[in-house]
C-alpha cells in the first residue's frame, strides 16, 4: 500500500459527519481520528498512531490565565469545542466535573470566531490545526495559546472493522518500513513535527 494512495483518496468532513458517514458504510475509513474504548469495539484502528497531537488552549492575546497544569484554575471558564471531538481524559474529567463549561460549534473555525467575539474564554484544540484555524482567519495577532499542553494523544487510521484487516496490515508494514529507513523522521522534521 502506497501511504500516498490513501491521502489522495480520502475527503474532508467535519468529524461528527465523517463518524456517522462511518458508521452507516459510505466510507471505508477514518483519517484520523482518536482511540475510545466505544470507538475499539467498532472500528479497525491501526497499529502505528498517525499523528501526535499536543492539546492546546487558545485565547485573546493578553488576556485571562494561562493553562499551567491545573484544569481547576480555570474552573467557570467556557470553552469553545468542536462537536464529536474529544480531548483526553483530563479534559473530560474537569468537564464531567463542572469545572469547565463547554461550547459545541460544528468546525474549529467557528469556535475561534466565538472566542474572537467574546462569546468563549478560550477554544480547545490541537496546536497544529489550531495554530494553522487562526492564520487561514488572519488572527495572529489576537489570538494565542494560553500555556501548556493539556494532554498529549495520538491519532489513527480507522478502517471499517471485518473488511479491511488486510489494508490496515499493510498500512502499518508501510509505516513499519518508512520508520526504518527514516522517512518519518524526515517528514516529521520538514513539518516542523
Amino acid at each position: 500500500v502506497k501511504i500516498s494512495e490513501i491521502a489522495a483518496t480520502g475527503g474532508c468532513s467535519p468529524v461528527a459527519r465523517a463518524i456517522a458517514y462511518y458508521e452507516a458504510g459510505k466510507v471505508d475509513g477514518l483519517f484520523t481520528i482518536k482511540q475510545t474504548e466505544a470507538r475499539r469495539t467498532r472500528m479497525l484502528f491501526t497499529r502505528h498512531p498517525v499523528l501526535k497531537q499536543d492539546f492546546v488552549f487558545f485565547g485573546l492575546r493578553g488576556a485571562g490565565p494561562d493553562y499551567v497544569d491545573d484544569l481547576s484554575a480555570l474552573a467557570g471558564k467556557t470553552v469553545g469545542v468542536v462537536t464529536g471531538l474529544t480531548y483526553g481524559e483530563r479534559f473530560a474529567q474537569a468537564v464531567g466535573s463542572g469545572t469547565l463549561r463547554l461550547d459545541d460549534a460544528p468546525t474549529l473555525a467557528q469556535s475561534i470566531r466565538k472566542l474572537q467575539a467574546g462569546r468563549v474564554d478560550l477554544v480547545i484544540s490541537s496546536r497544529a490545526v489550531g495554530q494553522q484555524a487562526v492564520r487561514d482567519l488572519g488572527l495572529e495577532t489576537r489570538i494565542e495559546v494560553r500555556g501548556a499542553p493539556v494532554e498529549t494523544s495520538y491519532s489513527y487510521l480507522a478502517l471499517q472493522l471485518g473488511v479491511h484487516e488486510e489494508l490496515a496490515r499493510r498500512f502499518d508494514q508501510a509505516l513499519d518500513e518508512m520508520q526504518r529507513d527514516g522517512t518519518l523522521h524526515r517528514i516529521g522534521r520538514a513539518h516542523g513535527l
